[in-house]
């Protein structure tokens, strides 16, 4: 089913985003950041984008306090968001990383308490990569997701992202161990759309196509038993490890964790991305399953999406999406 759409100038986007985020009590510093990430989100068709403003899931905490480093060594560092807003602990995690990283060469950053999603992470391991940093990030979110061969919910859609540093633009990595995201879900809801079947259960544990029943069961891992294993993986990684919830049951202590390396620290900084960007190029220039089409690179086709973007200095909109963002942000 076709929505109607508005065409919006990109600077047309961001006042429009900066004026909900102003709305929803953020600060100047946070409508920074937050505008950020969900407009590289959007722009790039990823479903972190702009219908975060319309769950309000960027709204700042009432009962949030300052950010805390609870613990600092030359290579750990552990911060306490307080609270915060997700993308806005991200950033200083990423920060932190990328600090230590340029001194010792490894730099692991873990948060807990953070109130908010973190939204893209995509948008900050590729911050790290440009600076010329390989940066890992792993997202603990609220449990919505069954392990294989579970109908119930445990796991959060974990994300995980990593970016690498090339000749060109840096190869990116960004995805959830979910077989459907939590907010792909909200808008399939939105626009009255079905989803397979093969995504998630409703509470009653029986296979959805209705994404509404799905958000109030459990979404299924993807890729079977081994992406329920890489979920486990990071569900540890960012609950037990930095003191983050377990299973989503410590309600604002989601946990994240930052990893970012020097390519130098083995010694073969200088030809890192030269020779990334040949394994890169040897890819694409294989055989395709298909006559016509062309190995597939992380990250190309929701880069090109930004580019033309930018190239073309506009974005289509969907109406809905848009007249709910404006009616925030005139309230």
């Amino acid at each position: 089913m076709n929505q109607p759409t508005i065409k919006l100038s990109l600077a047309e986007l961001s006042d429009l985003v900066t004026a909900a985020l102003s709305s929803l009590g953020l600060t100047a510093d946070e409508r920074e950041i937050v505008s950020n990430v969900l407009i590289w989100a959007e722009l790039r068709g990823n479903s972190q984008g702009l219908g975060k403003i319309v769950a309000r899931a960027v709204a700042p905490d009432p009962n949030a306090g300052e950010m805390v480093v609870t613990h600092r060594s030359p290579v750990v560092t552990h911060i306490d968001g307080n609270l915060n807003l997700g993308m806005v602990v991200m950033r200083r995690a990423v920060d932190e990383a990328v600090r230590s990283a340029g001194t010792t060469g490894i730099g692991i950053v873990g948060t807990r308490g953070t109130a908010t999603s973190t939204g893209a992470i995509g948008y900050f391991a590729e911050r790290a990569a440009e600076q010329g940093f390989v940066c890992m990030i792993f997202g603990g979110t609220p449990k919505a997701v069954a392990p294989h061969g579970s109908v119930d919910a445990i796991f959060g859609t974990n994300p995980l992202s990593f970016a690498v540093p090339t000749g060109d633009n840096p190869l990116l990595v960004d995805m959830g161990t979910s077989a459907a995201t939590w907010f792909g879900l909200l808008e399939a809801e939105r626009l009255g759309e079905s989803i397979s079947p093969d995504l998630a259960f409703d509470a009653q544990g029986e296979a959805t196509t209705d994404p509404g029943k799905a958000l109030h069961g459990a979404i299924r891992a993807f890729g079977g038993a081994k992406g329920s294993a890489l979920a486990l993986l990071i569900e540890i990684m960012t609950g037990p490890l930095v003191g983050g919830a377990i299973a989503g049951d410590q309600a604002h202590q989601s946990g994240n964790l930052v990893i970012a390396l020097d390519p130098d620290l083995f010694g073969f900084g200088a030809d890192f991305a030269e020779r990334t960007s040949a394994l890169i190029n040897r890819i694409r220039s294989s055989r395709p399953v298909t006559l016509g089409s062309q190995p597939q690179i992380p990250g190309e086709r929701s880069r090109a999406l930004f580019h033309a973007a930018e190239q073309q200095d506009c974005v289509m909109l969907d109406k809905g999406l848009f007249d709910a963002i404006r009616e925030i942000a005139e309230h």
